[in-house]
């Protein structure tokens, strides 16, 4: 079910970024309910669109780990394993990216997606 422009009014496919962001909260809060399935296909809808778009400012870890967190609740551990492996190496290359150690550390250490896609593999 794509719930997405259900909820979005029927604006969000103008906002890219923004829809992808969203359902990178729909996932984690349709998994947190305990509906893996339906967080798996909202988690792989704002997969497609990131990958359409490329980057997303704000978000972009918070879906990837909920993308790998709804793989690994459906029962594909390998596949959500990749998907996390990719995703800390991303997260790696926009830190990267953050000239100044304070804010880099910052970055790494003090926003909770990053924090939580650095850690162990989500359960």
């Amino acid at each position: 079910m794509r719930y997405s422009d259900e909820h979005a009014g029927g604006r969000a496919p103008r906002y890219p970024t923004r829809k992808a962001t969203a359902l990178g909260a729909l996932a984690a809060a349709l998994l947190g309910r305990g509906e893996a399935l339906a967080a798996l296909g909202a988690s792989r809808e704002g997969m497609a669109l990131l990958a359409t778009v490329g980057a997303l400012e704000e978000g972009e870890e918070k879906l990837r780990f909920v993308h790998a967190a709804a793989l690994e609740a459906n029962g594909q551990t390998e596949e959500a394993a990749r998907e996390l492996t990719s995703a800390r190496e991303r997260l790696r290359e926009r830190a990267a990216r953050i000239q100044d150690p304070a804010w880099r550390r910052s970055f790494l250490e003090n926003v909770p997606e990053n924090v939580a896609l650095l850690g162990p593999r989500p359960s």
